[in-house]
């Protein structure tokens, strides 16, 4: 079984040796080129034979993300693992869709980055549990949020609710009573999980219902 050849992209010359050492050192893995500077690895990607590029993704110049870009548009076959210091949601989401297929943290051991190239020499995605917990989250928060539904007539009442307006007069503008504006205001309390009319025009703005 041929060696999977990796090629690591890391500004930091200190960290670029430990992961040259804890890659190289691995059995079934050879470091096929190692870079400080993404530029460079960009332009001397094409004469290197390479499986499965891991690189850092905030480095100046050329950043990593865009290094992603260009390395999946150019060789689509790649592998490409994101490694980053950065758990925020929006940083991993940003690094998958510019084409990385795994994302792992700095703070992993070296055990789970050998296991990451290997994974994904394979064609998993490897990617830090912490990460993977908070990708599963945010997910399951969007779901909610898309399952949030107001009616037509709830997003009047709101709408009237935000100007001040009481029950009575939020009644006399559309032209109901008073007790079936209350019903109406308690249906959309459930819906928001709101416990004041403050909180629900604050949640349904902040889903984009208003």
């Amino acid at each position: 079984m041929k060696d999977i050849k990796v090629l690591i992209v890391e500004d930091d010359v200190d960290q670029l040796e430990c992961l040259r050492a804890t890659l190289g050192g691995a059995e079934g893995i050879a470091v096929a080129g190692s870079f400080a500077d993404p530029q460079k690895a960009w332009e001397k990607a094409a004469a290197i034979e390479f499986d499965v590029m891991v690189t850092d993704i905030n480095m100046p110049g050329l950043s990593g993300l865009e290094l992603i870009r260009r390395v999946r548009n150019r060789f689509p076959d790649v592998e490409i693992i994101a490694l980053s210091a950065h758990d925020e949601i929006s940083i991993v989401f940003n690094a998958l869709k510019a084409g990385a297929t795994g994302y792992l943290l700095k703070s992993g051991t070296d055990q789970q980055l050998i296991d990451g190239v290997a994974e994904a020499a394979k064609g998993g995605s490897p990617i830090t549990p912490k990460v993977a917990r908070s990708i599963i989250v945010d997910f399951q928060s969007v779901a909610r949020d898309a399952a949030i539904q107001l009616l037509p007539r709830e997003k009047e009442i709101l709408r009237k609710i935000e100007t001040g307006c009481t029950y009575k007069e939020v009644g006399e503008h559309l032209n109901i009573s008073a007790h079936t504006v209350h019903w109406y205001l308690r249906k959309v309390f459930e819906k928001l999980h709101a416990s004041s009319k403050q909180e629900a025009v604050y949640t349904a703005k902040k889903h984009g219902l208003l």
